[in-house]
């Protein structure tokens, strides 16, 4: 190549990186910081994870030796500080049954419905739900226990879901509606446990002996 060409080929390289190459550069960068922000990102949420994770087991102590106001202070910490992790519903969930257990019923039922709202893990949000239902029927309630109840996307809780259904309806005096949900969730049911006995009593005390 003679001195004319390489000049050529020079001029031609200049003013490619006159045009692309701050743009090159950007995405050189911005290719960096997107590993290095994935990278962060994930040790961050593994840090929450872990962190998140000791305070529930701080909160299974609490339970065990009867100290309420600590674990309802840990719950409290989960909910504000860990809410993106599966910790902070579990936490709803065991400070729930704690305040219930003591009586509280409005604090169980707050505990619930936080889980409800918020909880990232969907079996949580399904138990959560199962139990502010029978809450709420437990205070006479049942339109706002049915309300809980999904049309749909029931996440393998079909008998659960569908048992409570039959209850509630039969506290409304619903006894052919409540036969239907009882039927169904014997339908839904996997396995052929002691509870599927359960189920075909309650059918029973209807005067449906399928």
């Amino acid at each position: 190549m003679d001195a004319h060409s390489e000049q050529d080929e020079l001029d031609k390289l200049k003013a490619w990186w006159k045009t692309y190459g701050n743009s090159l550069i950007a995405g050189v960068v911005l290719g960096v910081a997107i590993l290095v922000g994935g990278k962060y990102w994930t040790q961050h949420q593994n840090s929450q994870r872990e962190e998140a994770s000791a305070l529930y087991e701080d909160m299974l102590t609490a339970a065990r030796e009867r100290k309420g106001d600590q674990l309802a202070t840990l719950a409290g910490r989960l909910q504000k500080e860990y809410a993106r992790t599966p910790y902070a519903g579990m936490g709803a969930l065991l400070a729930a049954r704690t305040h219930f257990d003591a009586g509280n019923a409005e604090a169980a039922r707050q505990q619930l419905d936080w889980a409800v709202q918020n909880a990232r893990h969907e079996p949580t949000v399904h138990v959560a739900r199962l139990r502010l239902a029978r809450l709420h029927a437990a205070g006479g309630r049942l339109d706002a226990a049915l309300a809980l109840i999904p049309a749909k996307d029931l996440g393998g809780f079909e008998t659960e879901y569908h048992e409570l259904k039959g209850d509630l309806l039969l506290a409304q005096g619903k006894h052919q509606e409540a036969r239907l949900a009882y039927r169904q969730a014997i339908r839904q049911q996997r396995d052929l446990g002691p509870h599927r006995q359960v189920l075909r009593m309650k059918l029973a005390d209807l005067g449906d002996s399928t």
